[in-house]
């Protein structure tokens, strides 16, 4: 007797979780014992681990990472230049060759270290720069990136408990503060609600109820490790993470309140913004973030004292890409989130140039080579929400270390020594 349509859908389906569930035994047997393949059909590695002074540190277990758990191919015991910074610096969403202190490694040929990691902040920056200088460096570069630096300070000196000397004594910024803690929402919401409008319904529920295939399935590991061989082939890394899907980035975007998701189509360039996300970041009125400001000035300082004469610090200015294409999409021509964020960047850059001068520090600025870039058409962002600069934006940045004044003494220094 034939047997009807649904029950031949109920026994193929059994037929695959039984063959899902030998896989899954099987993958098992093979991690237990081999290191290597319990390393590739691993779920998810962490991708740090806790740390006393830093919070949390790379792991060296972690895909990319050298023994010290840096974003390396290898430990080595001197370098020219250490680059410091967040995920800009670390290269995230992009390959590890890709990243900007490793193109800075090849356009220069000067040995480049990177020590970056995501939500790292100015305050671990501070933290890192004994264990740099144990490399000998005679540049330390360190990426700024406005987005979040200021606010991930303060979280980091009052909410974590990191850099205790960074704290401010002064009474009357210390009651400013709490009375702010108390009458408005942590200075991160307005990132969170940008994650909440990105997602449909359907994404947020089906990630909730896949979350412990992802968590503890090898099948899913062997999944998520056959998706990265197949993204990073020659000749695809570019096309893969400049991505282009933009009807549907559109779609999302329009749907939401333009301060939290604002497309953008300059007819070359297209993105989409998340004004309010930054603005409650950068708005210096804010006394936290006019804390975190005064914070990531005083751990720059304390950076250049700590090398002395040892070695040169040289922050690396890194902007929103708001403030990026604020020559492609003028002023009016968005949300008001969108030109108090641009009013309050310009600020703080103008401040922190002043702040170098006066301690007679070198800076690189990658804005103007980043708004070329947009205006050729060649966008250094993504298309959709993603904030981090592509390979293009790395590409740019790399480009504008290179041709710094520091770079370029230390380049000039290092040829007699090459011969």
């Amino acid at each position: 007797m034939a047997l009807s349509r649904r029950r031949r859908l109920v026994y193929i389906g059994l037929l695959y979780l039984c063959l899902l569930g030998v896989l899954e035994v099987g993958f098992r047997l093979a991690a237990a014992v081999s290191p290597r393949w319990a390393l590739m059909l691993s779920p998810g590695i962490a991708m740090t681990i806790s740390d006393p002074a830093l919070g949390t540190r790379p792991n060296p277990e972690a895909p990319d990472h050298d023994a010290a758990g840096w974003r390396n191919a290898e430990i080595r015991e001197t370098v020219s230049v250490v680059a410091i910074g967040d995920s800009q610096t670390y290269g995230h969403t992009v390959s590890r060759s890709n990243a900007w202190p490793q193109r800075l490694e090849q356009m220069t040929g000067l040995p480049v270290y990177n020590m970056a990691l995501g939500g790292y902040n100015p305050v671990q920056y501070l933290a890192l720069i004994d264990e740099a200088l144990e490399l000998s460096p005679r540049v330390v570069l360190v990426g700024i990136y406005s987005g979040n630096d200021l606010a991930g300070s303060y979280s980091a000196v009052y909410a974590e408990g990191l850099g205790a000397e960074l704290r401010s004594t002064d009474p009357e910024v210390l009651r400013s503060i709490e009375h702010r803690n108390a009458s408005t929402p942590p200075v991160h919401d307005a990132w969170l609600r940008t994650q909440t409008s990105r997602r449909s319904t359907w994404k947020r529920w089906s990630d909730t109820l896949l979350y412990p295939v992802r968590a503890h399935s090898t099948v899913w590991g062997l999944a998520r490790a056959a998706s990265k061989w197949g993204r990073s082939g020659p000749g695809r890394m570019k096309q893969d993470l400049v991505r282009t899907r933009w009807a549907d980035y559109h779609a999302v975007a329009v749907q939401a309140d333009p301060a939290i998701l604002f497309p953008v189509d300059t007819g070359n360039a297209r993105t989409v913004f998340t004004p309010s996300s930054w603005l409650m970041t950068m708005d210096q009125s804010d006394p936290r973030v006019a804390e975190g400001a005064r914070i990531t000035l005083d751990a720059i300082g304390r950076m250049q004292d700590a090398c002395q004469r040892r070695c040169e610090v040289v922050p690396v200015f890194i902007p929103t890409k708001e403030l990026a294409f604020a020559e492609a999409v003028p002023r009016g021509m968005g949300p008001p989130e969108l030109d108090e964020l641009r009013r309050w960047e310009t600020q703080w850059w103008a401040r922190a140039v002043s702040y170098l001068r006066e301690r007679g520090m070198r800076w690189v600025d990658t804005l103007p080579r980043l708004r070329r870039s947009i205006a050729r058409g060649d966008s250094p962002f993504y298309m959709d929400w993603n904030s981090h600069l592509n390979v293009i934006g790395n590409e740019l940045v790399a480009q504008a270390v290179t041709a710094s004044k520091p770079l370029q003494d230390l380049v000039d220094h290092s040829r007699p020594e090459r011969r």
